[in-house]
């Protein structure tokens, strides 16, 4: 694949500021606290990510906690709307979602189409 390609890596900041990891494991348990809280906004949260989630397969193999995902910038730019929603959804609940972008990484250890795993 390229090695000159850009990325975005979204990361997720909850309404105290407190970094919560990437854009699936650090929504989880805001999902899972929507869900229970039966919030009208679990429904507007949880269909843009499943969405993503059946667009971007999670590979095999990957058990390391440390390892990240970033979306190739086409991807991105083809889902944008899917990201515009969440950001929404979380702009309602004081959460923050950070676009960072990147240059590939050295350390990638699953890549596809769509994403990249890296360490």
């Amino acid at each position: 694949m390229e090695k000159n390609k850009t990325y975005i890596r979204f990361e997720v900041k909850d309404d105290k500021g407190k970094n919560m990891g990437g854009l699936f494991r650090g929504l989880n348990k805001l999902l899972k606290d929507l869900w229970e809280d039966d919030n009208y906004l679990y429904d507007e949260l949880n269909e843009p990510l499943s969405e993503l989630e059946y667009l971007t397969i999670y590979p095999d193999g990957i058990t390391d906690s440390k390892t990240k995902f970033a979306y190739t910038q086409d991807f991105y730019y083809e889902h944008e709307e899917l990201f515009k929603d969440i950001e929404y959804v979380l702009n309602e609940l004081d959460w923050e979602l950070i676009m960072i972008t990147l240059d590939r990484p050295n350390n990638v250890v699953y890549e596809d189409e769509n994403q990249i795993a890296y360490i």
